[in-house]
């Protein structure tokens, strides 16, 4: 929502024509990230989202390191066979909206491969409204060439742009339906009862995954209302097969969708916040 800090996935593919680039390059690579809007402004990945600050000690090559690659960067992703090949160091100049992720020798991108890099992000609303991103992209990415001996070059530029069904909307106020305190519990993943989260790193695969909402008193969900529930980390997520949702109206306990029931069924559809083939599903 505009006006809030929210997670922005960047996702790019390299070409199969730049294979030799990749793979001759004699030393480090670099990819760099050149944000191109005023309405989109990179924050740090900590929880808070906090703002970042120019620091002299990491605002250039030679100066990159990978603590800086933590403050700037939630998650890496590739399906490449080795995955998102693990920085070297990262650097940035804020002021210039610029920053950059360094790569070892024989360690960088690799062609004909995607890659996605999850980061947080304060917007606000252009005054065209959503006319505004039809022509102005999000960032340049930058695949650099060796840093060593073709320091000016790059292999590729991709521009990224807005997904038109993932556009800047205006953020909930007041009166707007709102979770109440506990309004998501996770019930059960398989068969195991959990309590707060899901253990990814455990790479076991649920075959159903349950959970509940729960609508503030003063600002009760409604009829009508769409509800996008996002699931971090993003690019750790695949949720497959089917989405079911049930409800029930509070004030009567009466299921939703029932004969004679205040508010009909609701529907439920898995996503991929990604548009491209093979996109995880990672919303509901």
């Amino acid at each position: 929502a505009a006006g809030q800090a929210t997670a922005l996935v960047l996702a790019f593919k390299t070409s199969v024509s730049s294979a030799a680039r990749y793979r001759h390059a004699e030393n480090r690579m670099m990819l760099r990230i050149s944000f191109e809007t005023q309405y989109i402004t990179l924050r740090k990945a900590d929880l808070e989202a906090s703002e970042i600050v120019d620091n002299g000690m990491y605002n250039g090559l030679n100066r990159e390191d990978q603590i800086v690659c933590g403050w700037l960067f939630k998650e890496f992703w590739s399906n490449h066979v080795n995955g998102f090949p693990v920085p070297k160091g990262c650097f940035y100049i804020h002021e210039d909206a610029s920053y950059a992720i360094v790569f070892d020798r024989k360690n960088g991108l690799a062609d004909n491969s995607e890659y996605q890099i999850v980061v947080n992000v304060q917007t606000s609303l252009p005054p065209e409204g959503d006319a505004y991103w039809d022509e102005h992209m999000v960032a340049r990415v930058f695949s650099m060439d060796d840093v060593i001996l073709r320091q000016e070059y790059a292999v590729e530029v991709g521009a990224c742009y807005l997904r038109p069904d993932r556009l800047l909307a205006q953020v909930a106020n007041g009166i707007d339906g709102q979770l109440g305190t506990e309004g998501f519990k996770i019930i059960s993943a398989g068969n195991s009862t959990l309590d707060l989260y899901v253990d990814l790193a455990s790479h076991i695969e649920h075959e159903t995954l349950t959970f509940e909402l729960r609508s503030a008193p003063a600002a009760p969900i409604t009829a009508g209302y769409n509800l996008r529930i996002f699931l971090f980390p993003l690019t750790s997520w695949e949720m497959n097969g089917i989405c079911q949702a049930t409800c029930t109206h509070v004030a009567t306990g009466t299921p939703c969708g029932q004969i004679g029931a205040i508010i009909p069924a609701p529907s439920c559809v898995l996503e991929a916040i990604c548009g491209h083939d093979g996109a995880h599903h990672n919303m509901l």
